[in-house]
């Protein structure tokens, strides 16, 4: 009894009383920093996981996103594509071995882009010709394929590569055609080039239409809207691939204006050279004075060639 009275008696008074967390907090200041400190980590970390997804981590996109990629242009250069590959058949067709390394080099540079190493002045007449944007069409591929592929539209991605292997054989086909000896030994090749091109152009299959039918994406070149010409002066309208009027009669000393009214680009080229308008851009113009009487002949360096041929004209120009 009296050691059961003893332990009794020392035993705090408060002993059996539950601490709050305040006490709590306030009998261990140092636990109670910690606690504060650590909610602040996970609120940072947290932050921050939440910026990472959102801003970091690539976000799956849906059919809708991939839309935004301009379907237009790509179809644009499939177009072109095509054009070139049939400028090509027709300067084999009549042994012009300049136009057909001219076209050539059309085609390999519409396709690879500017980027590329394979881009250059391939005829070696000295200057670069480009009828596409500079970018390429393999490299507007490559970009499609990665919005389809990060939208889950697997369909569109198999299609797309079937495509892009179609130009790798074009690509092949101009490369073997550059190095010919003579163009007749390629003859193979060059309708090979015209047979693919038609089929990504057109095709129903394989095809930029068929990709643009996939993602739902318009494919339809917007109109242009041309430079109006200065008061004053003669106009000839680059429209349809042709220059109207084809033939034109003014006195020296006359400014003619030349008006790209198509989407694709063209040239105003005096046959022998003696200038050049160079690229001319949908909706720009090019403007020259005639100050020499005389008959000239030009063309443009894209769509047609010296003495008439395709997209050709002929100013004649009188004293009086």
């Amino acid at each position: 009894m009296q050691a059961i009275f003893r332990q009794t008696k020392t035993r705090p008074l408060h002993a059996n009383i539950p601490l709050t967390a305040t006490a709590a907090h306030a009998q261990n200041p140092k636990r109670a920093a910690r606690l504060v400190l650590a909610a602040f980590i996970l609120i940072v970390l947290l932050g921050a996981g939440i910026f990472a997804l959102r801003y970091l981590v690539p976000q799956p996109q849906s059919p809708a996103e991939t839309q935004a990629f301009d379907m237009a242009r790509l179809q644009y250069h499939a177009n072109t594509l095509r054009g070139h590959a049939n400028e090509l058949n027709n300067a084999f067709a009549r042994a012009s071995d300049p136009a057909v390394r001219r076209h050539t080099e059309h085609l390999v540079n519409l396709l690879v882009g500017k980027d590329n190493p394979a881009y250059g002045d391939l005829d070696g007449n000295g200057v670069v010709e480009d009828p596409g944007d500079g970018t390429g069409m393999f490299a507007y591929l490559q970009t499609l394929r990665a919005q389809a592929a990060a939208a889950h539209q697997d369909a569109a991605v198999d299609k797309i590569d079937h495509v892009n292997a179609t130009l790798q054989k074009i690509l092949a086909d101009c490369k073997t055609i550059l190095t010919a000896a003579t163009f007749t030994n390629v003859s193979t090749q060059i309708n090979e080039v015209q047979t693919l091109s038609d089929q990504v152009a057109r095709g129903r299959t394989d095809s930029i239409p068929e990709l643009a039918q996939l993602l739902h994406a318009s494919a339809t070149q917007p109109d242009v809207n041309p430079e109006l010409p200065q008061s004053g002066t003669t106009t000839i309208d680059m429209q349809q691939f042709v220059f109207n009027p084809k033939q034109l009669k003014v006195k020296k000393g006359t400014t003619v204006v030349f008006i790209n009214k198509d989407n694709a680009k063209h040239t105003v080229t005096e046959d022998n050279g003696a200038w050049n308008s160079l690229d001319i851009n949908a909706g720009k113009t090019f403007s020259f004075t005639f100050s020499q009487p005389g008959v000239i002949q030009y063309h443009c360096e894209y769509h047609g060639d010296v003495n008439g041929i395709d997209m050709a004209g002929t100013i004649i120009v009188t004293d009086d």
